[in-house]
């Protein structure tokens, strides 16, 4: 053995793990994909959300933020519950087991199924719009703060996580944390540096445990003019610059049109309105190639993140739905539109009636979502 391999073998015993030449590499391609609800999202990641990653999601009210949040949180309960009784079923089953599944099943039997913490700082949490978003706000830990520094809060996040119970963290939202220098003093006098001394802490604390406890953080953002720019409308996200460095990505929201009843978009002073499109822009990408940067999603007051218009977008740009006029159809081999389990001819004319069959027909939905996925890769 060589003096490098003595030392290697030597460093990794004081570590008491494989820190040093490990060939086991915990790549992001490795990792598990949180499946998106919007297949728009799904096509600009090549796939779903990367877990054991820390995500930055910013912009202006009322652009889908929070809602895009909730939308995650209800996927990553599917995700999470589905693969944990997965593999403790696979461990229950086989009639002997060697030591390293004997240590699985009695550490997944100890953690008992994945949690979800909520740090709702601005305390504004709607129960009913995560159930709108397919959320569980039952297996959700809210934590709401009433005095506690932002110091205590996140210190709170790091001792949740440490239990390895967690999955996914939500932070709603970091321009409204205070730090405990800013929490001692009155409103007139001035505190510098804000949050970001103790984000940076946090971060650095926190980028070694998403592997090891498997869990995925997402951090909401605000935008804020920047005072002192030479360049007018320059805006900025608050908290320093330690998120944004070791964010694996970011996303920038921005709200675009509003929607009628038929999906239609409409002048955003319209009195009532039915939903809103999204524009999201990824402004950094660690996770997959950085080629696709911007795409719309729908966000409406019956669906939250409604994948159903999405769908029929994306089917469309896509080729998986033919489009000649007013008229929409799926076509064989041959050209001529097909008929489903029903008998029907899936041939409709107008987006109305696209949109009906989609919402009646959930595994024709289904089907076409899995084809967008394939073309997206």
């Amino acid at each position: 053995m060589s003096k490098i391999e003595d030392a290697i073998k030597s460093l990794n015993k004081k570590f008491k793990s494989e820190v040093i030449g490990g060939k086991d590499i915990n790549s992001f391609k490795g990792r598990g994909e949180i499946p998106w609800e919007s297949p728009a999202l799904t096509w600009l990641f090549r796939g779903g959300l990367r877990t054991q990653t820390l995500g930055e999601i910013y912009g202006k009210y009322s652009s889908g933020k929070t809602t895009l949040c909730y939308s995650i949180l209800g996927q990553a309960q599917k995700y999470f519950k589905a693969r944990y009784h997965n593999e403790l079923e696979e461990l229950q089953s086989k009639e002997k087991l060697n030591g390293t599944e004997k240590t699985r099943l009695a550490e997944l039997l100890d953690m008992g199924e994945p949690r979800y913490v909520y740090l709702d700082s601005e305390n504004s949490a709607d129960v009913k719009w995560l159930a709108k978003n397919r959320a569980d706000p039952d297996d959700v830990i809210f934590i709401k703060p009433q005095q506690e520094s932002a110091e205590e809060l996140l210190q709170a996040l790091i001792d949740l996580i440490e239990t390895n119970s967690v999955r996914l963290v939500i932070i709603d939202s970091l321009a409204t944390l205070v730090s405990s220098a800013a929490m001692e003093k009155s409103i007139e006098q001035r505190t510098y540096a804000g949050i970001s001394g103790c984000l940076t802490v946090f971060v650095n604390k926190l980028m070694p445990m998403l592997s090891k406890y498997d869990c995925t953080v997402v951090c909401i953002n605000q935008e804020r003019d920047v005072l002192k720019s030479m360049v007018p409308g320059q805006k900025n996200t608050p908290g320093g610059r330690a998120v944004k460095f070791n964010a694996h990505y970011r996303m920038a929201l921005r709200k675009g049109r509003c929607l009628d009843e038929k999906y239609n978009e409409i002048p955003n002073n319209t009195e009532t309105m039915f939903g809103q499109t999204t524009e999201v822009q990824v402004t950094k990408n660690k996770l997959t190639a950085y080629d696709r940067k911007l795409a719309k999603i729908s966000i409406t007051f019956e669906n939250g993140v409604d994948k159903y218009n999405d769908v029929f977008l994306m089917s469309v740009s896509l080729g998986i739905m033919n489009q000649a006029g007013a008229w929409y159809s799926m076509l064989d081999d041959a050209g001529e539109p097909i008929t489903d389990d029903e008998g029907n001819l899936m041939k409709w004319q107008g987006k109305p009636n696209v949109m009906a069959y989609l919402k009646s027909h959930e595994d024709f939905t289904q089907s076409l979502i899995t084809k967008i996925e394939e073309l997206t890769k």
